[in-house]
């Protein structure tokens, strides 16, 4: 992940060999679409029984901070 997608055509890995880029898009594999899946419900899950859920960004929110 860069911070401008798509990659700006003169930065300095597109010159790089050891270097493969893919778009944001080259994470969309089958299993990983299921994990993402069953990891979005058991953050839900988590949340309705009133648990903090895995990877929380905003931790405050759920604190009523």
């Amino acid at each position: 992940m860069f911070q401008q997608e798509p990659i700006q055509p003169d930065h300095p890995f597109l010159t790089m060999e050891q270097v493969i880029t893919l778009p944001h898009l080259g994470s969309a594999t089958a299993e990983n679409e299921n994990n993402m899946s069953l990891l979005a419900a058991d953050n839900a899950l988590n949340v309705l029984k009133g648990k903090t859920p895995a990877y929380i960004i905003n931790p405050e929110i759920q604190k009523g901070e």
